[in-house]
């Protein structure tokens, strides 16, 4: 973070050192720093890589910090830069799932999935939208997602775990402890 703001005091109108500091205060929980370097980047015409993933910063950074609105109004500013990017939608489901709107979070996560062909985005996407439906006690419907996720990686731990979980919640205890013993025989 020093050296960045030495560079900072050379050029203030160097956009990546912006964005860059911008990410490292979003990872040391720095969130009022990090929405402050987002929007300085943003300000100072940045391309189109920076400009989406600043809106996401901020959008991050709000939802850190439980301001699930100015999260949603930062995070769909992003799909103004760019519409197709998964990551915008990600976020934005995230988003609207930790806020407690798991119907919009599960519209949101499906876009995502239409979106990307990668694997582990893939996963992490089933794994939100089977959670939403496991919040929404919509059981046999968070099977499916969760097991979605299990067909990319058989020995995902969260997806192990949550199918424990949904079965148990189903009152299916033998299924429950089959999919926990799974999960306990995994280094």
């Amino acid at each position: 973070i020093d050296a960045l703001n030495k560079s900072l005091k050379l050029n203030n109108n160097h956009t990546e050192t912006w964005f860059v500091l911008g990410k490292i205060y979003a990872k040391t929980a720095m969130y009022d720093s990090s929405i402050a370097s987002f929007q300085k980047a943003l300000s100072l015409n940045p391309n189109l890589f920076i400009k989406t993933y600043s809106q996401i910063g901020i959008g991050e950074s709000y939802m850190a910090l439980k301001q699930f609105n100015n999260a949603i109004v930062a995070l769909e500013e992003s799909l103004k830069s760019d519409n197709t990017n998964p990551s915008c939608y990600y976020s934005i489901g995230s988003c609207y799932a930790q806020s407690g709107n798991f119907k919009k979070a599960i519209e949101i996560f499906n876009k995502v999935e239409s979106l990307t062909g990668d694997l582990s985005i893939k996963a992490s996407t089933y794994n939100n939208t089977g959670m939403c439906y496991l919040n929404l006690k919509q059981y046999q419907e968070a099977i499916v997602y969760f097991q979605k996720v299990l067909n990319i990686y058989p020995n995902d731990k969260a997806a192990l775990s949550n199918m424990a979980i949904t079965y148990s919640s189903l009152g299916n205890n033998l299924k429950a402890q089959e999919y926990s013993s799974k999960l306990q025989s995994i280094p």
